[in-house]
């Protein structure tokens, strides 16, 4: 898949309604970035090789993170822990993992 594919996914689902939040208070317009394929780890230390396309704090590249998963079309979880990106599981679509954060 392209980025811009994954972006056009997203767009569908958010609908044009920007001021969808979440617990963390995550505004979509500022956490929302260009899908870029990254290697997370898994449970069992397994390397899973997913989309990220959405960061709580894009300006740091920290906290919880939204990844699309090409191979199931499903999006999903991931956190920062030093040093690495973990892999926390699928949720579903992309507003199901958004929200769960």
């Amino acid at each position: 898949m392209k980025p811009k594919e994954i972006s056009k996914i997203i767009e569908k689902e958010i609908n044009c309604d920007w001021s969808i939040s979440n617990a963390h208070n995550c505004d979509l317009k500022k956490c929302l970035v260009r899908p870029q394929k990254r290697l997370f780890i898994a449970f069992g230390n397994e390397i899973r090789e997913l989309w990220l396309v959405l960061e709580e704090y894009p300006e740091a590249k920290d906290g919880y993170k939204v990844v699309f998963d090409d191979k199931t079309m499903q999006f999903g979880l991931a956190q920062h822990n030093e040093p690495k990106d973990w892999f926390l599981g699928v949720q579903g679509n992309f507003l199901d993992a958004f929200k769960r954060m």
